[in-house]
């Protein structure tokens, strides 16, 4: 089971951007002062923001928030106490499903800690969030290399290169370079393990199969 997806993370990104409001329509109007001031037009950003998420809105919200979605008033006009009273219930519950499944992942991890490759453990436990993609490749079908830019990342400040060993399997497209590892999770598999990664800038997920991992440091 994968607990962290891109669908979890698409629907972070929905209620962290398109459904976060300011408390009061002062407030909006103030924010909209701002920008303005300085020549940048927030409710067209706004506006921009909501038809790039409008097909995943759909998906994820309740029909009744479907025509204000629909129509682009959830972006241009400051909604109604109803409506922020009930985006913040889908805030609320979204935080206790992740936090629900953080913890179910952390019994998981627990479990199994001592079983994985030394080296999976560390990647995972030095998690490279915030790193930057430098480049993917694949020189033979049992080895998989991943270098990335660690400059501002949460563990590491250089570059780091990923040669994972033993690979039996990959699923999803390379991630380009430039793409922010944003979470992994590693799971128990035959004679190695399974590392899922997730992605941003574009959002996406990777996951491979391998016997072991060696890190290195290139600067």
């Amino acid at each position: 089971m994968k607990y962290l997806t891109k669908e979890w993370y698409e629907e972070a990104q929905i209620l962290n951007s398109v459904l976060s409001f300011p408390e009061t329509e002062e407030e909006w109007k103030n924010e909209i002062a701002w920008f303005e001031a300085r020549s940048m037009d927030i409710l067209d950003i706004r506006k921009r923001q909501l038809s790039h998420w409008t097909p995943v809105l759909l998906r994820v919200l309740p029909p009744d928030f479907h025509p204000a979605v629909e129509d682009g008033t959830l972006a241009a006009v400051y909604p109604s106490e109803e409506i922020r009273t009930r985006a913040a219930r889908l805030q609320a519950a979204f935080d206790a499903r992740t936090d629900a499944l953080r913890a179910e992942y952390r019994d998981h991890f627990n479990a199994i800690r001592s079983s994985l490759p030394p080296n999976a453990v560390r990647l995972h436990e030095k998690s490279p969030h915030d790193a930057r993609i430098r480049s993917v490749g694949q020189p033979s079908p049992d080895t998989l290399i991943m270098e990335r830019d660690c400059n501002g990342a949460l563990f590491h400040d250089t570059d780091v290169r990923l040669t994972f060993t033993g690979v039996r399997w990959v699923e999803g497209a390379f991630p380009p370079p430039g793409s922010n590892w944003m979470t992994d999770e590693v799971f128990l598999a035959d004679g190695g393990f399974e590392f899922h990664m997730l992605f941003d800038f574009p959002v996406s997920e990777f996951t491979l199969s391998a016997a072991d991992v060696e890190i290195s440091f290139l600067r």
